[in-house]
């Protein structure tokens, strides 16, 4: 069965896919180890002896800056604004509230329409 070979394209027989499948997949796994033996070749020995390196006053002044840091969990930051006080004590606790709030401003954003485009113009007269 002839198929078609997007790689190289021709067209070429169904065994030779499957011989180059393999032959692609046995490749890969021996480049990938040839890489990794050679990226182990360049890492440098494990050097136990700071002064060897010459490190050591790096290394005292890392250390004094990594003492200073505050130690324990950070403090719990306070909400700030109208939003972030709402969010904390609403929505972050999952509470039904806000669902009451939301049609509580729908109903009086609703009256107040109703009442400036209807009702107050029918305060003294009767209704039509």
């Amino acid at each position: 069965m002839l198929l078609y070979d997007f790689y190289n394209f021709n067209l070429v027989q169904r065994s030779t896919i499957k011989s180059n499948i393999t032959l692609f997949f046995s490749l890969s796994f021996h480049i990938s180890f040839r890489k990794m033996s050679s990226i182990k070749s360049l890492l440098p020995p494990k050097i136990s002896v700071s002064g060897v390196t010459g490190a050591s006053g790096s290394t005292a002044a890392l250390s004094d800056l990594y003492s200073k840091l505050p130690k324990g969990p950070a403090p719990k930051v306070q909400p700030q604004g109208f939003l972030g006080r709402y969010y904390a004590r609403y929505i972050a606790t999952s509470s039904p509230a806000p669902i009451l709030h939301v049609s509580l401003a729908i109903g009086l954003i609703g009256y107040t329409v109703n009442y400036h485009f209807h009702l107050k113009y029918h305060k003294k007269r009767e209704h039509h």
